[in-house]
């Protein structure tokens, strides 16, 4: 349950990556080009909350997820945690915040260090920070995160090696890396898109289950709305670097007001066979991020897209309560701005 005063707050959030050109190019043309992967993005996270970010590759997700953690710099906006701006903060300022504010990498076995064993990678953390005085604590806080994550006993994995442990081993141990140092926030990037079925219910249920015992917060990306919906308490949909639809994740599922959500929501299966499923897809390719369409970004694909839309970005709009839009479908011909 989340208590509304929030933890985050993101404003204006921008991201710019310059683009690389051959010496031909260069040359010919000395202009830079950027691509925009996050254009101008807002939202906020409360306390104890799981607010998630779904949207197709490339829509901008895992961008917004580091820049919110200050792994990668904005180009513009802010990033507020306990009032204070991390955009603006310098590499050892930020690295005291460090241990409040963690992820969980979508690949276990890529962001496990093949040399370490579990007991080191988890504890690496700790070290570095200068969180624990004795190795005997430095040793009861690991084990503790294990058991957390429900390695255990502790003893039989401690000095094993991401080789020698199973997927959903390997993203246990992820989550209890990023659990060991007591965060308050944690972004969590698809965390169990590299994990079978069965293995994700147990893992989405453990992330659910930690949020009340040690009083955490969730940034959750995901282009699985199944998933989204059993983590979550709001959602934000992306489309090309921009927020088009956010509100309670159950409202926004069950009745969308994008056009782009309701091709999302489609493309979920449903488990009963007796049930029909018209999966429904957009027209037309995902617009280049180099140089995105005018007006509404979905335009270019979206089946009920007038010349309005070509024109000019619609801003969000409270549809229901909590529940709010950018899409100029929503709004009377009285109410366009001019």
């Amino acid at each position: 349950m989340t208590t509304g005063e929030p933890i985050i707050e993101v404003r204006g959030l921008k991201k710019y990556f310059p683009v690389r050109r051959g010496l031909i190019a260069g040359m010919l043309s000395r202009e830079q080009i950027w691509v925009k992967a996050v254009d101008g993005i807002d939202f906020e996270i409360r306390k104890n909350e799981v607010f998630v970010i779904a949207g197709e590759s490339g829509c901008g997700k895992t961008t917004t997820g580091r820049c919110v953690l200050n792994l990668t710099a904005p180009t513009e906006g802010s990033i507020i945690y306990e009032g204070v701006d991390l955009a603006t903060l310098s590499k050892r300022e930020m690295k005291a915040l460090r241990p409040k504010l963690q992820i969980i990498f979508q690949d276990p076995y890529e962001s496990l260090n093949p040399r370490l064993s579990v007991f080191q990678s988890i504890a690496e953390c700790l070290q570095v920070n200068n969180l624990v005085s004795t190795q005997e604590e430095l040793l009861e806080r690991v084990k503790m995160a294990m058991e957390d994550v429900r390695l255990i006993p502790p003893e039989d994995f401690l000095y094993r090696y991401p080789h020698m442990l199973s997927g959903g081993q390997r993203q246990r141990v992820v989550v209890a890396r990023a659990l060991v140092s007591q965060p308050e926030f944690i972004v969590a990037d698809e965390p169990v898109s590299m994990l079978d079925a069965s293995i994700r219910a147990e893992v989405l249920q453990l992330l659910k289950e930690l949020i009340k015992k040690y009083d955490l917060s969730y940034l959750y990306i995901t282009h699985d709305l199944a998933s989204a919906r059993f983590v979550g308490d709001r959602i934000a949909i992306m489309y090309l670097g921009k927020i088009v639809e956010f509100g309670p994740v159950g409202r926004v599922i069950d009745n969308p007001k994008h056009q782009y959500t309701a091709i999302l929501i489609s493309a979920v299966p449903i488990p009963d066979p007796t049930l029909t499923h018209t999966r429904r897809a957009p027209v037309g390719e995902v617009p280049s991020p180099i140089n995105p369409p005018p007006g509404c970004r979905f335009h270019t694909r979206c089946e009920r897209a007038t010349e309005k839309c070509s024109r000019e970005e619609p801003p969000m709009k409270l549809v229901e309560k909590d529940h709010f839009v950018a899409c100029w479908h929503h709004f009377k011909p009285s109410q366009w701005r001019d």
